[in-house]
């Protein structure tokens, strides 16, 4: 069995609920590491070691609710075959002259004129926590799980400092309690009876039972690297072997024990390979760089339109930078009509979705000039409807990044660090991309253009734009990478390098 362990942390050694976005686990490496081996029909399952009360639905997000969990607090808890049950705001026990005013954000209820508690929902419309207050501060914070649960309570002192942690059972007796001023953590399960020195000595016992009762030599931890638990999950003494997940969106700590002590090390980037390969870890030829997305041969439609569009990636770039690029194409859509821009970025801040916008019409009206008013009301709209030349979009979702892609002729992605699932999903859809810097998936003239320079940046442009020869060969090129990348082959990658498969390493081997 693979038992995968995520580092989905609220930071700073918490081990308190941490609020992930869709888009944070959507392009976390666990979860489509979990995706790609349950797909493949292998046995597989989560350990989660935080407090995340609203697992089941973040999992049902990423469609993944089928898959098997282990969750410290569950177990200690007693929730782990619980039944779900709809919480509504009725059935909490309120005062009887209270009142409640909805918001776009909140419910919140007054107590003769007094603020006493904000209602906060999930983005599934369940009861989050309710936040109670006293002489207009916070007292103590409600937390129930997704599945309709008292689940923990947060209680603060005067001045608004968290002090203690209870945690209940399905009956809503206390069974834990992590005090924040001496840090202690007192346990009355009936297995564990006592009182810990930390939170972090709390989990590893649990952590080292679980261990003991459910991992064999035969099994597969998968550990993504984080400092909070990797000497953690160390001391719990697993048994099989053990993968080192290394996430470019998560700090690297070279000096982590697992890099000795695991069994394989996967990577994600050049950049990160080059990092291990240089320092004096004993692991450089167990490193395997290989994504954690599975690619699927989506075709675009780019060749069937008249529109030559180009998808702009903004994350990871400056507005200056954006600015000099539109300069570039401005005289490129002068010289051919039929070019369009669209600048795309991951869920902009609203400052900075505001100034580009500003940006992008500044170059419109240099294409399309704003038009004065007419007195008379005729139709004024040409023969032919004029379309934007440059166009801003807010991805929210994956899935607005694949809609995009269905008539995108050519990506350009100029951060140091390119977007990973942008990257593959280009591949996917056969469309060539322009980064600055060399990846393993992108190969010079082949699905792609390095460019290093404006001028380097303007040819690799020009090169598959003008005519679709070159395009078409990198769609074919594309193929290739795709069956490289496919979810079978990234398991069967693994497999070879733990000794669990007699092929070959041959998906590694095209990636050193």
């Amino acid at each position: 069995m693979y038992y995968f362990v995520p580092s989905w942390y609220l930071g700073d050694q918490s081990w308190d609920e941490s609020h992930l976005s869709y888009d944070q686990l959507f392009f976390d490496d666990t979860i489509n590491q979990m995706r790609i081996f349950h797909e493949a029909g292998e046995t597989i399952e989560l350990l989660l070691l935080n407090y995340m009360p609203h697992l089941r639905n973040r999992l049902h997000d990423q469609v993944l609710d089928r898959i098997p969990y282990w969750s410290v607090f569950d177990a200690v808890q007693g929730f782990e075959d619980a039944p779900s049950q709809a919480l509504l705001l009725e059935d909490l026990v309120w005062p009887g002259r209270i009142q409640f005013v909805p918001t776009p954000f909140a419910m919140l209820a007054y107590l003769e004129g007094e603020h006493y508690a904000d209602i906060n929902y999930s983005s599934e419309g369940w009861i989050h926590d309710v936040v109670f207050y006293k002489d207009r501060c916070k007292e103590k914070n409600l937390v129930f799980d997704d599945r309709g649960y008292l689940s923990s309570a947060y209680y603060y002192n005067a001045k608004e400092h968290l002090v203690r942690h209870d945690f209940f059972n399905s009956s809503g007796q206390r069974i834990l309690s992590h005090d924040y001023q001496t840090g202690q953590v007192t346990s009355w399960s009936d297995r564990f009876p006592r009182v810990f020195d930390t939170m972090t000595h709390f989990i590893r016992a649990q952590v080292t039972d679980y261990f003991s009762d459910h991992l064999s030599q035969k099994d597969v931890l998968v550990i993504a690297n984080d400092k909070q638990h990797d000497d953690l999950l160390l001391a719990a003494g697993p048994k099989g072997k053990k993968v080192y997940s290394i996430f470019s969106r998560r700090p690297l700590d070279k000096k982590s024990n697992l890099l000795d002590q695991a069994d394989l090390v996967i990577v994600d980037s050049e950049a990160s390979q080059g990092i291990l390969r240089d320092s004096d870890s004993k692991q450089a030829e167990n490193i395997l760089n290989l994504t954690p997305f599975d690619t699927r041969l989506q075709l675009g439609l780019s060749q069937r339109v008249k529109a030559l569009r180009v998808f702009y990636q903004l994350d990871g770039v400056t507005d200056s930078q954006v600015q000099e690029f539109l300069e570039l194409m401005l005289k490129k859509i002068k010289a051919d009509r039929r070019i369009e821009v669209i600048l795309a970025g991951f869920r902009l801040s609203y400052e900075r979705e505001g100034v580009l916008k500003d940006i992008v019409q500044t170059f419109e009206e240099k294409i399309h000039p704003v038009q004065q008013e007419v007195e008379d009301f005729e139709d004024k709209l040409p023969d032919d409807e004029q379309l934007p030349a440059f166009q801003l979009r807010n991805l929210q979702t994956d899935k607005d990044l694949i809609q995009e892609f269905q008539t995108t002729r050519l990506v350009i992605d100029l951060a140091k660090t390119p977007n990973l699932y942008t990257q593959i999903a280009a591949i996917s859809a056969g469309i060539p991309q322009i980064n600055q810097v060399t990846t393993a998936y992108v190969d010079h003239k082949k699905n792609g253009w390095i460019a290093k320079n404006r001028d380097q940046l303007s040819e690799g442009i020009d090169y598959y734009l003008q005519g679709l020869k070159h395009w078409n060969e990198a769609l074919v090129y594309a193929v290739d990478k795709i069956n490289r990348y496919h979810g079978n082959e990234i398991v069967e990658a693994w497999q070879a390098y733990l000794g669990e498969k007699t092929s070959d390493k041959s998906i590694a081997d095209r990636n050193k």
